[in-house]
Order: C-alpha cells, then sequence, then structure tokens
C-alpha cells in the first residue's frame, strides 16, 4: 500500500521486502518504510530478529527511512469494556519497542547511517527510556544480566552523539 511517499513495509516474505525498498528508493518516496510493529505472540519474527538483517542493510545502502506509527505493535486485546482503556494506556509503549528492539539488537551499530522516524509518539518518553538502557547495558557490561553483543558506548551515548548529533538522525515527530 502506498500513501504519501511511504511504502507500508510487509516483512512476511524478505526478498520481497528488499524489492519493495529498491523501489521506494528508485522512486524518489522521501518517508521511506513505514514498519509494522509486530505485536507479542504475532506469527511474525520480532523486529529484533537476524531474518530481517537484509531488511536493515537495503534500508541502509538504498538511504531509505524506517517509520514507525504510534498506536500500532498491541497485541490482540479482543473486545470488552476495558478494551479502549488499555488501548489508549498500553498504544505508546507498544509503538516503541521498535527503537529498543534495533539498538539491543546492535542494528544501528550494524548500520550505522539506518534512519528511523518514530511519529505520533510524543517525546516525553525518550529520557527515561534511554535511562533504563543505560541501566540494562550496565547490567549486561558488569555480567549482571544477560549477555548481548553490544559496543562499549550505553545507549545514551550511541543516541545523543551518534543519532542526534552526527551520523544518523533519531527522528521523534
Amino acid at each position: 500500500m502506498r500513501c504519501d511517499g511511504r511504502v507500508k513495509g510487509n516483512l512476511t516474505r524478505i526478498d520481497d521486502a528488499v524489492a519493495e525498498i529498491h523501489w521506494i528508493a528508485d522512486h524518489g518516496l522521501r518517508a521511506g518504510v513505514l514498519l509494522p510493529v509486530v505485536p507479542p505472540g504475532s506469527h511474525l519474527d520480532q523486529l529484533h530478529s537476524p531474518r530481517y538483517e537484509p531488511v536493515w542493510r537495503t534500508c541502509e545502502e538504498r538511504g531509505v527511512i524506517l517509520n514507525v506509527h504510534g498506536g500500532s505493535g498491541q497485541p490482540d486485546l479482543g473486545m470488552h469494556p476495558a478494551t479502549i482503556s488499555l488501548f489508549v494506556l498500553e498504544a505508546s509503549f507498544y509503538s516503541h519497542r521498535p527503537l529498543w528492539s534495533l539498538i539491543l539488537a546492535g542494528v544501528f551499530d550494524r548500520y550505522p547511517n539506518l534512519k528511523l522516524v518514530i511519529a505520533e509518539s510524543g517525546t516525553q518518553w525518550i529520557a527515561p527510556t534511554i535511562e533504563a538502557l543505560d541501566r540494562h547495558h550496565e547490567k549486561i557490561r558488569t555480567g549482571n544480566i544477560g549477555s548481548l553483543p553490544l559496543t562499549t558506548a550505553n545507549c545514551t551515548e550511541r543516541i545523543l552523539v551518534h543519532e542526534l548529533l552526527g551520523r544518523r538522525e533519531l527522528h521523534v515527530a
């Protein structure tokens, strides 16, 4: 589906997604590809899966921007009296998941010129999220939790130095 210079990404077939990214670049669509935010329990692999490496690589190589829209990615809550309230309360959390999924999976480390736009999600969540990611990074670095192939930079350094001030831009609209 094409709308306003952006293509809605379909990640079920990676080869098709890569072909669509090339189409986006070849036709000058500046808004890039709208990522589906994969809800928990989905049949799709989550965005931190290595399965999507060709997508991230092609977006960086072709200069195609990744987009995520607020209010997407929630699990099926059913239709119950509390459903609307739960949606309103949780919508921002699920639309922010792609950022920390891509950071923790090392996607921005491997593709330093990849751009991500998070639309209609506000900005008040950014500072506490970065602080939480930094605490998590420190626990990994000191061996107190899990093991991830992280660079020596913590999330604040990666986001503030690299994304906002230089190599890549993190846009929150």
